[in-house]
């Protein structure tokens, strides 16, 4: 399965967007508070419980100049692979946008598709919101 999140302009230079991303301790700051519990993170691995569902985790794998490279941890129930591509607009803005590849079983992604692109657009929106 794939889930492309269509761009959004950040009024943050590139760099600050970036270093933001790649410590895995500021997604707390991205999530829907409501619809999470137990979070624990360190600037490298996160994990989380979405209401309702199961646990998610996440790795990075690199950060470089223009992406920041996310996979499944451990404690997620399918494997996954998260790309965040950071475009400088101007000196003082950028765009991000993100990819996830999941392998699921069609049946499976009937039920989690539509929630989860609804997830990671919420966290592409909060990091726009999180530098305005």
């Amino acid at each position: 399965m794939k889930i492309e999140i269509p761009s959004v302009l950040i009024n943050k230079d590139k760099q600050s967007v970036i270093a933001f991303l790649s410590n895995l301790e500021n997604l707390q700051k991205l999530l829907p508070t409501d619809k999470i519990e137990d979070f624990k993170a360190n600037a490298d691995t996160c994990s989380f419980k979405l209401k309702g569902y199961s646990k998610l985790s996440f790795e990075k794998v690199k950060a470089t100049y223009t992406k920041v490279m996310l996979k499944s941890g451990a404690e997620s129930p399918f494997q996954f692979q998260l790309e965040i591509n950071v475009n400088p607009e101007t000196e003082n803005t950028c765009t991000a946008e993100s990819k996830l590849n999941a392998d699921i079983n069609p049946f499976v992604k009937m039920m989690v598709e539509k929630p989860l692109t609804q997830f990671f657009e919420y966290i592409q929106n909060r990091l726009q919101t999180h530098f305005a």
